[in-house]
C-alpha cells in the first residue's frame, strides 16, 4: 500500500427505497441492530411514544432480517478471498480478520490505511520509492487506458447514430406518436 491508500470497512451498503416517506435511504445493515437498541431504551426508559413512532418507521422485519443476513454474505466472500490466497494457511485468522473487516467498524467510511491493515493482522507493506513510482505509472496508464476506451466507444456511439435510418431517432423520442403542431392557417390546434 502507498501512504496514501486506504481500505474500507466490508459491511455491505444498502439502498432501498423507504415507501413510507417516498425516499430513498443508504444504510448498513450495522446500522439496524443500533436502531433497534435505541428502540429498546426508549421503551424501557418509559417513552412509548418516541419508541412506537421510531417502530412505526422501520421497514418491513423481513426486509430487515434480510439486510442483516447481508452480513454474513460479506464475513463469507471476505473469509473466502483471505484464505484462498493471503491466509490460505491459516483459515482460523481469515475468519477472525474476515470479521472484523465486517463487524467491527463504527462507519462504512473508516479509513483502514497501512497501518491499521497490519494492526489487523493483514499482510501489508507500505511501497517506497521505485515500486511507488511503478506503481503510479502503472495507474497513470490505466487511467489513460479507460479514457481511450471511453472516446472510443463515444465515437463508435456517433457513428451508430449517423447510421440510423431517417426518423428513427425522432420515433425513439416520441413513443406515443407524432406531437399535434399548431396550425395557424385552421385557425387553431
Amino acid at each position: 500500500m502507498t501512504q496514501v491508500a486506504e481500505l474500507g470497512p466490508l459491511d455491505p451498503q444498502i439502498t432501498e427505497h423507504n415507501p413510507l416517506e417516498q425516499r430513498v435511504e443508504r444504510f448498513s445493515p450495522l446500522h439496524i441492530e443500533s436502531t433497534l437498541e435505541l428502540i429498546r431504551n426508549e421503551f424501557a426508559q418509559g417513552n412509548r411514544e418516541l419508541a412506537q413512532g421510531l417502530l412505526q418507521r422501520l421497514q418491513f422485519p423481513l426486509s430487515l432480517g434480510s439486510f442483516t443476513k447481508s452480513l454474513d454474505v460479506g464475513k463469507q466472500y471476505a473469509n473466502k478471498l483471505l484464505s484462498s490466497r493471503m491466509l490460505e494457511n491459516d483459515p482460523d485468522k481469515a475468519e477472525e480478520i474476515a470479521n472484523k473487516l465486517v463487524e467491527d467498524y463504527a462507519d462504512h467510511s473508516f479509513c483502514i490505511n497501512v497501518q491499521e491493515a497490519s494492526a489487523l493482522g493483514l499482510t501489508v507493506e507500505l511501497l517506497l520509492d521505485e515500486q511507488l513510482q511503478i506503481t503510479w505509472e502503472i495507474h497513470k496508464l490505466a487511467r489513460v487506458k479507460e479514457l481511450l476506451l471511453q472516446e472510443q466507444r463515444r465515437q463508435e456511439m456517433e457513428e451508430r447514430l449517423r447510421n440510423l435510418p431517417a426518423g428513427i431517432l425522432y420515433d425513439l423520442q416520441n413513443p406515443l406518436g407524432p406531437v399535434p403542431h399548431p396550425n395557424p392557417d385552421a385557425g387553431g390546434l
